[in-house]
């Protein structure tokens, strides 16, 4: 089962993506807090991280490189307005998996969900 956690100061807004993930089973942990987070990363042990472009205390991007800086081996998804072009200079070096929309839907999570299928297969091609 992948554990991912996912830290948005308006879980609500983030509602869509919770459910087709969990629909998917994946186990999914919420808080709206970067310092939650960060607690939460240190006590357990998550695949996946999805952090929104604002978390309470510091940006996505800047909780990502904390918590990649201590867990490397986590996957990492961010919620940004940023052009693609900004983005990826705003990240690179973090390992983020991709980026997401304002207000991710249905299919954003489908999109994560097929990365996070090949990221498997790789670390796992026979399986």
């Amino acid at each position: 089962m992948i554990r991912t956690l996912m830290v948005s100061s308006n879980l609500p807004f983030l509602s869509t993506l919770t459910g087709v993930l969990k629909e998917n089973d994946l186990q999914v942990t919420t808080t709206d807090h970067s310092r939650t987070a960060l607690s939460i990363m240190a006590s357990q042990r998550f695949d996946l991280l999805i952090v929104d472009e604002k978390v309470g205390g510091m940006t996505g991007l800047q909780l990502i490189e904390r918590v990649v800086s201590k867990h490397p081996m986590v996957n990492c998804v961010a919620v940004s307005t940023l052009p693609p072009e900004e983005f990826h200079e705003a990240s690179e070096g973090m390992g983020v998996m991709m980026q997401l929309p304002a207000k991710p839907d249905r299919e954003d999570a489908e999109k994560i969900l097929v990365r996070l299928k090949k990221i498997k297969h790789l670390m796992n091609p026979t399986g």
